[in-house]
């Protein structure tokens, strides 16, 4: 079911921080490494300006991941974003801890994750997105088809 503007409005005004998993969700969930040991990811340009637009309307923006990566660390740092948690595996304390020190409750928290590590942080956050636990959030998105270019 689709929501209106003003439901939508509704919803989202109390938010204060836009909480993120990594891969799977700022990426593909591919993580390629070569032989040398460097790890490649793609990430969106269009995700990245997005969040530079939250980040400008007042909205904090974190990186909660359960995979350590200097390339998460990387585009965290292009995208200014200085809220950055990597290598947990206990995503649910590590969510408690960030909203604690922060002051926030609950509600002032959208989550989005896309595996079952991510499910119990979602459970807690006020809008939840995931692709995995229909059953634990608030909305479930399908994963978009990829966009290639023609030549």
């Amino acid at each position: 079911m689709a929501l209106t503007v003003g439901e939508l409005e509704a919803r989202t005004r109390p938010l204060r921080l836009l909480l993120l998993d990594v891969d799977g969700v700022l990426t593909d969930g591919t993580v390629a490494i070569a032989g040398t040991g460097d790890e490649f990811k793609a990430f969106s340009i269009r995700d990245g300006a997005a969040l530079i637009w939250a980040q400008r309307a007042g909205l904090e923006v974190g990186l909660l991941s359960g995979r350590a990566s200097a390339a998460t660390t990387r585009r965290a740092a292009e995208l200014e974003i200085p809220l950055v948690v990597q290598g947990v595996t206990d995503k649910r304390a590590s969510y408690l801890q960030l909203v604690t020190e922060r002051g926030l409750k609950d509600d002032q928290v959208a989550y989005m994750g896309d595996g079952t590590r991510s499910t119990t942080c979602g459970k807690r956050s006020r809008a939840t997105t995931s692709s995995t636990c229909p059953y634990c959030v608030e909305w479930v998105c399908q994963r978009p088809r990829t966009m290639r270019a023609t030549m």
